[in-house]
């Protein structure tokens, strides 16, 4: 029965919340990063995160080490893995949910190379012919969830760039609070950009590649990582800026977009959100304990019958024995009556043979 909870509750359940807590930190901290601080300094990582665990048999007889990291924590899953090596050296990974097997020509042809359900694997040293691993992606991700922020003024709930209409516009056009990706990281505002509108040919120009994309209101404007809108009918030589913030007051919309992430699809290769994937693990655990209560009631009920069934005839019944017992002893008694009877007859006849 411990094994059977272990095997089919404790462990799903561990990895199903392990999950959650690795997807929660990479993508909480990703966010974090694009946002500044109080202070205007890009923001850090607001939690650490798990690696994934590895456990070699005991009985391997290479000298191959196998570690494994995150690649893609969208496609993880809250299943385990086994990576056995077979006689010729070559491995295979099973999925131990639902024994799914990734060949080693499957890995080879991963992008990247040794990649499966958004984890890859590195090797070191040489394998022996019958060696295994066991890999645990999400076993300890809630244990190795923690915030490694201490200074409130670190937070970047505020966006690294500032947008703006020019007072002189003469058009209803507007632009909104922007935006950033990944990429603005790798390109980050030097200088503010200025953007202007051309009524002859539609179009808005000033942008840093040198472009001029045609003007179609409330249509996203991307470049350099930024993506913003500009709404509304412009008049020719309205100027609209997109420039770097240099402080975090009065700015929360990072702080907004950390708080979407709980219903953003960033798990099970995005079918689910953090509350899908919670409300999925509390109703399973749920289910199950509620199975095992109705179990253990028809269970106990029937170990009832069958003991009363037993006690019935080989059982011991207390008022049964009681009854017999006062029995033997008048039986006794009437037996001690007919030796003492005897006794005395027996001593009246000696009396008169004298």
């Amino acid at each position: 029965g411990l094994l059977q909870f272990r095997n089919e509750t404790l462990a799903p359940s561990q990895n199903a919340l392990g999950r959650m807590a690795i997807a929660l930190a990479d993508t909480f901290n990703a966010q974090h990063r694009l946002g500044i601080d109080l202070n205007g300094a890009p923001g850090e990582n607001f939690f650490s995160q798990a690696v994934p665990g590895v456990l070699a048999n005991s009985r391997n007889s290479g000298s191959l080490n196998l570690s494994a990291s995150f690649t893609d924590v969208v496609g993880l899953t809250t299943s385990d893995y086994r990576l056995d090596v077979k006689a010729d050296l070559s491995y295979t990974v099973t999925r131990l949910s639902d024994s799914k097997v990734f060949s080693a020509a499957d890995l080879a042809a991963a992008v990247p190379a040794n990649s499966f359900d958004g984890l890859t694997l590195a090797f070191s040293g040489v394998a022996a012919g019958g060696d295994s691993f066991l890999i645990q992606p999400t076993r300890n991700g809630a244990r190795d969830l923690s915030v490694q922020l201490s200074d409130p003024a670190k937070v970047a709930a505020a966006s690294p760039i500032i947008t703006g209409n020019a007072v002189a516009n003469q058009g209803s056009g507007a632009i909104s609070a922007g935006k950033v990706d990944a990429a603005y990281l790798a390109t980050p505002l030097a200088a503010t950009v200025t953007l202007t509108y051309n009524s002859a040919t539609n179009t808005l120009s000033g942008f840093p590649d040198g472009s001029t994309p045609i003007y179609s209101a409330g249509q996203a404007i991307t470049f350099n990582g930024i993506t913003v809108t500009i709404s509304g009918k412009p008049a020719d030589g309205d100027t609209f800026t997109v420039g770097k913030n240099t402080g975090g007051l009065s700015d929360g919309s990072n702080a907004l977009l950390l708080g979407a992430l709980q219903n953003k699809k960033t798990m099970g290769n995005g079918s689910a959100s953090f509350s899908d994937a919670y409300g999925q693990l509390v109703s399973t655990v749920g289910n199950k304990a509620r199975q095992l209560q109705i179990a253990n009631t028809a269970q106990t009920s029937l170990t009832t019958q069958i003991r009363g069934l037993q006690q019935s005839v080989s059982g011991v019944n207390q008022d049964e024995e009681t009854a017999n017992l006062l029995m033997y002893q008048q039986m006794y008694q009437a037996n001690a009556k007919v030796i003492q009877t005897a006794s005395t007859m027996f001593d009246a006849v000696l009396g008169i043979s004298r």
